[in-house]
């Protein structure tokens, strides 16, 4: 059960901070909208874990895939 808490804490943090970052804090609902997609693309494709290494070390491929899910989300 920690565990499972603990990646609950570790999704928690990285999708605040990505929606921070992503829609900012004055975003827009349609902002907000595409961001919520994205995250969930990207979780189909990493862990947590791995979202966060990526963020960490290699933030440009983190930055590509955001891009590319984004178009894929703004124009569902």
């Amino acid at each position: 059960m920690v565990a499972l808490m603990g990646c609950s804490s570790k999704k928690s943090q990285f999708e605040s901070q990505f929606m921070d970052g992503c829609a900012g804090k004055n975003g827009g609902r349609e902002q907000k909208k595409i961001c919520s997609c994205v995250i969930e693309k990207l979780e189909t494709h990493h862990s947590i874990d791995e979202l966060t290494t990526l963020a960490q070390q290699q933030p440009q491929r983190l930055m590509l895939e955001t891009i590319s899910h984004a178009r894929d989300c703004g124009t569902k």
